[in-house]
């Protein structure tokens, strides 16, 4: 689908939106004045035959009013459901890819408050035309007709019922917003550090209470939670105030309304039966009117949602940590431009690292990387050993190019890494993490994650490549099978090998696996290295391990200590 068929459907459903919402408004109000002058009509006791109009009337109202209320609601819901995955969608790929931005020193933002911002935020501005533009242009619609309506009956009527309806439509939304507006920018961020402080404390609960420190944690959690809890009091309270502003306003149009009316229906002027045609008339026109305040304040909810989205992808940097750079990367180094890019590697060529030192905590940091070279060619294979600590992941990192060493060069064939466009790099290079994270989605989907678009054939080619091919055939779906959620379904031996099938689905032609074999006992480790050697085929293959298992059949093996590189001997 084309952009522009895509903004016409949008754009029909909008309309779709407006029509449905105005056309069961305005039924409601003129169903109300029908009724009420039904009701003063028949208590004249007139002939049935005389009623039978204002009865037909009355039901067509009603119909209209039902079919139309439903009918917006699903056209309101099929409206904010696709804006909601089109936005989770565009937003997205701002985080991951924003071409053409600078983003060098930039601060990261917190895991946490990252993925609030990227399902809260994200979430509250589906509301931007369901919940904030619709109510303003159907109760403008249906506040026009009402006002027309009641002038018709009486002049006078009219304009006090417009004017009432002006000031509920404009004065006690402005109010409202100008309440919630401090306190609903302040909520996103109150939100955030609650979140933050929730997550800290979980993932650190040992090292918390081993240094008795859990009650100050917790008395940390309390004053965010109760911060958030005071500032949605405060915007309750204001929505609150507008409302019974807006009830009031409404009872005042209504007996300014009867007011002016009864002296012409005294005088005989006015057909006393239109009293209530006119009386419950100011009461339905009201109820478009009342949806006013709350879009008000839902104005301030999107727009500090749009505001905090906008900073999150202005300041991340392109990467992650691992999976192809799909995942959120922590690590606070030094950021990589997104400016001067050059064209991609070509087929086949080297990475080199060159001279290469680095601080993962940026200046004044210990020193984790000292002259550090190293080749990785396609068709070799390279193992890294050290202690937990040494710097492994830290290598890999620079090496797979999501972040850029303090001293050295980082290079790819005859460029640096950090003058290629990183879409390139990753269609040579490929990481897979030491925690190879795994959705709540088939085997064949988290493999798909290395080549979003590969076969049915080419998932199953690597599935197998990867040493899983009985375990598939015993499944009773197959690779459709599911995972479960993180993956709890399978074992670790088998999340590994899906995780080297994600690389293997892949381009690129030189693997960097950050401790595949962590989670496996020896005679598992040796076996997924032997799968390894031969899955790879003539790809450059470069594994991260604290352990000499099964690295027999590699072409080199470093062992990394006190930030640098010694190869070890046979």
């Amino acid at each position: 689908m084309s952009v522009a068929t895509a903004d016409a459907a949008d754009l029909r459903r909008r309309t779709r939106v407006v029509v449905l919402g105005s056309a069961a408004a305005i039924a409601g109000a003129v169903l109300l004045a029908a009724s009420g002058w039904l009701v003063t009509r028949a208590a004249q006791r007139p002939p049935v035959l005389a009623l039978l109009a204002a009865i037909v009337v009355v039901r067509a109202l009603g119909l209209v009013r039902a079919f139309g209320r439903y009918g917006e609601r699903l056209a309101a819901h099929d409206l904010a459901f696709r804006q909601l995955a089109e936005l989770r969608v565009r937003w997205y790929r701002r985080l991951v890819a924003e071409p053409g931005r600078d983003r060098r020193g930039a601060t990261a933002l917190p895991a946490a408050d990252l993925l609030s911002r990227f399902v809260v935020d994200v979430d509250e501005l589906q509301h931007r035309d369901v919940r904030v533009r619709q109510p303003l242009v159907v109760a403008g619609a249906a506040a026009a007709v009402t006002t027309v309506l009641a002038a018709v009956i009486l002049p006078a009527a009219g304009l006090v019922l417009g004017g009432g309806m002006l000031i509920a439509g404009t004065v006690v939304p402005a109010l409202a917003y100008l309440a919630a507006r401090g306190e609903l920018r302040r909520q996103g961020d109150a939100r955030a550090a609650l979140v933050d402080e929730l997550v800290e404390a979980i993932d650190a609960a040992p090292q918390l209470a081993l240094a008795g420190r859990a009650g100050e944690r917790l008395a940390r959690i309390d004053r965010a939670s109760a911060e958030l809890t005071r500032i949605g009091r405060r915007d309750a309270a204001a929505a609150a105030l507008a409302q019974g502003l807006g009830t009031l306003l409404a009872g005042a149009a209504l007996i300014g309304t009867l007011l002016v009316a009864v002296g012409p229906a005294r005088d005989g002027s006015l057909d006393p039966v239109w009293l209530g045609a006119l009386a419950l008339l100011a009461l339905g026109a009201f109820e478009a009117i009342a949806a006013l305040p709350e879009a008000a304040t839902r104005a301030v909810s999107v727009a500090a949602a749009q505001r905090r989205l906008d900073e999150a992808v202005g300041e991340q940097a392109d990467g992650g940590r691992s999976e192809g750079s799909l995942l959120y990367s922590d690590s606070r180094s030094s950021l990589l431009p997104e400016t001067g890019r050059t064209d991609a590697a070509p087929v086949g060529a080297v990475l080199r690292a060159r001279g290469v030192a680095h601080r993962p905590g940026g200046p004044g940091a210990a020193l984790v990387l000292d002259g550090i070279d190293l080749e990785l060619a396609p068709g070799e294979r390279i193992a890294v050993i050290g202690a937990s600590g040494a710097g492994k992941t830290v290598l890999v990192q620079l090496l797979a190019g999501l972040v850029r060493p303090d001293v050295g060069e980082i290079a790819l064939g005859a460029g640096r890494l950090d003058s290629l466009d990183p879409a390139a790099v990753r269609a040579h290079v490929r990481l897979a993490g030491q925690e190879a994270h795994l959705f709540a989605t088939s085997i064949a989907n988290n493999v798909r994650i290395g080549a979003p678009g590969a076969s049915d054939e080419a998932v199953d080619r690597a599935l197998r490549a990867s040493g899983l091919g009985g375990w598939l055939d015993a499944l009773p779906d197959g690779a459709a099978t599911l995972v479960g959620e993180e993956g709890f379904a399978v074992s670790g031996g088998q999340r590994q090998r899906i995780a080297l099938a994600r690389c293997l689905v892949s381009p690129a032609r030189l693997l960097l696996l950050d401790e595949p074999t962590a989670m496996l006992d020896p005679p598992a480790a040796r076996a997924f290295l032997s799968d390894l050697a031969t899955a790879a085929s003539d790809r450059g293959v470069l594994v991260i391990t604290h352990e000499r298992i099964g690295l027999d059949g590699f072409d080199a093996v470093y062992e990394l200590r006190d930030g640098r590189l010694r190869r070890m001997t046979r």
